[in-house]
């Protein structure tokens, strides 16, 4: 569907377009880092759900449809 859930309380995350990028951003905490970073939700979406590690490629995702607000998995690949 496009949405990102939080594990822990099954609610489903809020988007915040930003300014600069326009396009759905949401907060997730990074365990690694240990620190909350902003990440595209159109890259979250195709990358879980293709297997691939999102920081493990630089590749752009782009919309069939050219809205980016629609971020179902259908709509996204990758060049």
């Amino acid at each position: 569907m496009g949405r990102v859930r939080n594990r822990g309380t099954g609610k489903i995350l809020t988007t915040n377009p930003t300014k600069s990028h326009k396009k759905p951003q949401v907060w997730l905490y990074n365990t690694y880092h240990g620190t909350t970073c902003e990440y595209s939700l159109d890259r979250i979406v195709y990358f879980t759900f293709n297997g691939i590690s999102a920081e493990a490629t630089l590749k752009r995702v782009y919309h069939r449809d050219g809205d980016i607000m629609n971020c179902k998995l259908d709509n996204l690949y990758v060049k």
